[in-house]
């Protein structure tokens, strides 16, 4: 059974930019697997996606996943070689901030710092806008 690696561009996306998704099927033959990867998370499906050397790439449009915790699943077909397997990965989706001055309403920043010293000293400052 062949391993699929599944790893988003990054562990934490907006829910308004596209997310790219790298996928890796490894068999143990002496042969690549190839083939096509589907890629879904909730009631999003990707199309079929061909491997090339055993890899191939996937964007998640923009405004497609649902913000919070998500589980991107790749599935991989199988070939003449390999058996069909699935890998898994996580990324959280966040809602974008408001753009200051161009909705009205009050905006509340809260900025966190931690330091690099040994006892990790941190700060919060909480910071608000009016915007009429």
């Amino acid at each position: 059974t062949p391993t699929v690696a599944v790893k988003p561009g990054s562990a934490s996306v907006l829910a308004n930019v596209a997310l790219p998704v790298s996928v890796t099927v490894a068999g143990s033959g002496s042969s690549e697997p190839s083939g096509t990867i589907t890629l879904t998370s909730g009631a999003y499906q990707s199309s079929a996606a061909t491997l090339t050397n055993g890899k191939t790439s996937i964007t998640i449009p923009a405004n497609t996943l649902a913000v919070g915790p998500d589980t991107l699943s790749a599935s991989y077909a199988g070939d003449g070689n390999y058996s069909a397997a699935q890998g898994n990965a996580s990324v959280t989706v966040t809602n974008p901030p408001p753009t200051p001055g161009t909705t009205s309403g009050t905006y509340t920043f809260i900025v966190t710092a931690t330091g690099s010293d040994s006892a990790k000293t941190s700060a919060t400052a909480t910071f608000s806008l009016v915007v009429e």
